[in-house]
């Protein structure tokens, strides 16, 4: 591998593996982040360990935070295996897949729930590749992705205290997404923008109208001089948009306007490479700190993540 190239290696994986470990999705949110290679990889794979706590819920845009006493926890385990791989190179296919765990206990009752989460399947083009070495032009990506429902949905009905049986929109949908990426030692700076469209769908007591699934991140990552440790920091805005809910009984039906929903997500962690293909990851993340969240859970967690590279 050429020194320039491991140079980008170093500068630029740590922080796209922090990009994966802030992509579990949480509460029917689809995952933050896509797994766009910026490397000219040819297989990158990862599995990412995510624990996270619900601290409290918002209803509205005021404020107004209802944390939660001692004797009431939501706590949420998810795995999620992400892979991509180049088929020339300016073209890549993408795959993610996820499984939670999820555990509510109030004083005396207790209840948990496991399934699927969501598969997010995708195809991503350079769109505007680095031939020359520019201190000002970035890596641009577009990705087309469709949500396949592997998960549960929010609206199927028996979802549990505190939807702890929601893993999912489980609804088809077709989304865009948008990476920018550049490195110049010791940072490195990515963005990535996506919004998800998903079809309308019924279930045996509900039907939803089509919604949007949309987020914003914004990821920089330092070099440290010692021990070839990378400092990672992101800011990440998720939305999902207002949409009508049917709910069906014994012959009759009523359409309620479900309202948007939004949250900002503050993360940062620590990582480190082993040679030259594989990376390690520590990660913290934190619903509750910035922003003016709307109708969701918050919640706080820890990610580990490792990661291969094939270059």
């Amino acid at each position: 591998m050429s020194p320039k190239k491991l140079f980008l290696v170093f500068c630029t994986l740590p922080l796209f593996v922090f990009m994966k470990a802030l992509a579990s999705p949480c509460c029917g949110q689809n995952s933050a982040s896509l797994n766009v290679m910026t490397l000219h990889q040819g297989l990158s794979l990862s599995l990412a360990q995510t624990q996270m706590q619900s601290v409290g819920r918002v209803f509205d845009s005021n404020n107004d935070f209802f944390v939660w006493p001692d004797s009431k926890t939501r706590d949420v385990a998810i795995t999620q295996i992400s892979a991509a791989m180049s088929l020339n190179s300016r073209l890549q296919l993408l795959l993610t897949s996820s499984w939670q765990s999820s555990n509510y206990r109030s004083n005396d009752f207790q209840q948990s729930a496991a399934d699927m989460m969501d598969t997010v399947l995708g195809v991503t083009f350079d769109v505007w590749p680095e031939y020359t070495f520019s201190y000002y032009k970035p890596n641009v990506y577009v990705t087309v992705f469709a949500n396949v429902p592997t998960g549960r949905s929010v609206f199927e009905g028996q979802t549990g205290p505190e939807n702890i049986a929601v893993t999912g929109h489980g609804q088809w949908g077709a989304g865009v997404g948008l990476t920018l990426q550049k490195s110049l030692a010791p940072w490195s700076v990515m963005m990535q923008m996506k919004s998800l469209h998903l079809l309308s769908e019924s279930w045996s007591q509900s039907q939803v109208d089509g919604f949007y699934d949309s987020s914003f991140q914004m990821l920089v990552g330092y070099s440290l001089p010692f021990w070839d440790l990378n400092l990672n920091f992101a800011v990440t805005q998720l939305e999902l948009s207002s949409r009508t809910v049917e709910i069906k009984s014994t012959g009759t039906s009523v359409s309620v306007k479900s309202p948007n929903s939004r949250s900002t997500l503050l993360g940062f962690g620590l990582s480190r490479m082993f040679g030259e293909s594989v990376n390690l990851a520590l990660n913290f993340s934190d619903q509750t700190l910035l922003g003016k969240p709307k109708n969701t859970l918050l919640a706080q967690g820890v990610s580990f993540v490792i990661s291969y590279n094939k270059f």
